[in-house]
């Protein structure tokens, strides 16, 4: 919520500056007065996709467990069939992480692949900061790290996904 009004607050500062360009530039000749309004177009049309990125990209990402399967959704999610799935487990610590390879990270949101301290790379889907982590490794040994703060219980997601993974392998 706190994201969404900082994009409204941003929003109003750059068109009050907007504004103010246009009426100044009636001290302009018309070529300035072209050239201003091209320029403002163009931080409008910035500014806009701008927002629109980050208010996607900051969107909780959904944890979807199907039967055979289970899906992360938004832009970086994947889904993970239970047969390519190695190990589920709990963690409590926060992997300390180098450099974002390639996605998404804003304040405690981060999204898409991250390089720790000891040189792997893990698939981050966390809006938060809180534990415990769901961490799944796949067969491949590629790690994904899920944590949703707009639920209630991670752990009552972290039983559910081991019970059904539990029963897949029989």
């Amino acid at each position: 919520m706190i994201l969404v009004a900082v994009i409204i607050t941003t929003f109003f500062i750059v068109v009050a500056f907007l504004v103010s360009a246009i009426l100044k530039a009636n001290f302009f000749r018309s070529a300035y007065k072209r050239y201003l309004r091209l320029v403002i177009v163009v931080l409008s049309v910035l500014y806009i996709f701008t927002a629109y990125s980050v208010y996607k990209n900051a969107k909780p990402t959904e944890l979807i467990i199907g039967d055979k399967h289970i899906e992360f959704t938004g832009n970086y999610g994947e889904r993970i069939s239970l047969d390519n799935i190695q190990n589920i487990q709990q963690i409590s610590l926060f992997p300390e992480i180098e450099s974002r390879q390639e996605g998404f990270s804003l304040m405690n949101i981060r999204k898409g692949n991250f390089e720790t301290k000891s040189g792997e790379i893990v698939h981050l889907l966390l809006n938060g900061k809180d534990k415990p982590i769901l961490k799944i490794t796949k067969k491949d040994t590629k790690k994904v790290l899920y944590f949703n703060s707009s639920k209630k219980n991670m752990k009552e997601e972290y039983t559910k996904l081991q019970n059904i993974f539990s029963y897949q392998k029989k």
